[in-house]
């Protein structure tokens, strides 16, 4: 009989919602307009010192046109745990009503409890550009990677890392 560590997969997610102003440029015209954005991903298990992901992203300018997109992530595993932490998104997205294509990046501070501040930048076809502000609220790292906080409201569903991982015999291991 074998001994083996029990496999998991435990990937890092996210699932967010902010807005705020932006600053949008199109050709000659310039405005402040109020920007929704959401966003959700997958990436590597939250447990690691650097996360590494891929999402996807839909915001819209009011009365600007709606954006979909593609990102790559990179983040702090404080991030990804709920805690304070950093994280990196570059992508590229096409806007639907002024159309528009081009790349975005996104430089979010996390905060414990989900919250969340974000600068975002677009540059894109048609001499599109905005700049925005956001700030909002990513659930997963409220529920489900939370692990700030514990002494306040326990988590049943964070990480418990290391000290529950176990060996056991290979034939009792299940993908669960």
């Amino acid at each position: 009989m074998f001994l083996s560590e029990r496999a998991s997969a435990e990937p890092a997610s996210w699932v967010s919602v902010a807005s705020g102003p932006a600053f949008v440029q199109r050709r000659s015209v310039e405005e402040v307009v109020p920007l929704l954005r959401m966003n959700a991903g997958l990436a590597i298990r939250p447990s690691h010192d650097l996360i590494v992901g891929a999402g996807f992203e839909f915001g819209t300018f009011l009365g600007h046109g709606s954006d979909v997109g593609g990102a790559m992530r990179v983040a702090t595993g404080a991030y990804t745990r709920g805690d304070w932490g950093l994280a990196l998104d570059l992508g590229a997205y096409h806007r639907f009503n002024r159309v528009s294509d081009g790349g975005a990046a996104t430089l979010t501070l996390g905060a414990p409890w989900g919250l969340l501040l974000a600068a975002n930048g677009t540059l894109g076809t048609h001499d599109a550009r905005s700049i925005g502000v956001l700030f909002g609220f990513d659930f997963a790292r409220l529920t489900v990677h939370r692990t700030s906080g514990q002494q306040w409201w326990p988590n049943p569903l964070a990480e418990r890392g290391e000290r529950s991982r176990r060996l056991q015999p290979a034939s009792a291991m299940s993908l669960r």
